[in-house]
């Protein structure tokens, strides 16, 4: 809800102000503020377009949490991948293609005079010791 009042957004079809007045002014409010979904599967075909990602999810069968994840975190699910708005779906999956293609080698992380500290056997290893994302 404090994103509603943050971003004047309607919510539980209500509108919702932090400062008291006798009359909202509504003209700045936005009622349905929710992208749509855009389902898509591995190769970037276009499956489906949902009003919301619970939508998206009782229509494929699959746990809604899942699918909200993968769509705030821009990865696939159970083979689909779930966007909102204007992403580059192609493109997306590129980015994804070339960090799965470089997680299989080994990589060595080196101090500032070029002396190698440690060699990791994938990607992967080497951000969860270093505490940084892929």
């Amino acid at each position: 809800m404090s994103t509603a009042v943050k971003n004047k957004w309607a919510a539980c079809n209500y509108y919702w102000s932090f400062v008291k007045e006798d009359l909202l002014d509504i003209k700045d409010y936005t009622i349905n503020h929710m992208q749509e979904t855009y389902c898509y599967d591995l190769t970037g075909k276009l499956i489906g377009i949902y009003k919301t990602t619970k939508e998206a999810a009782k229509a494929l069968n699959l746990n809604h949490t899942s699918v909200l994840d993968a769509s705030s975190h821009k990865h696939p699910v159970k083979g689909y991948y779930f966007v909102k708005g204007n992403v580059n779906i192609i493109e997306l999956i590129k980015k994804r293609e070339l960090v799965f293609s470089l997680t299989d080698k080994s990589v060595s992380n080196y101090n500032k005079n070029g002396s190698v500290i440690h060699t990791y056997p994938n990607l992967k290893s080497a951000a969860r010791a270093n505490n940084i994302s892929v």
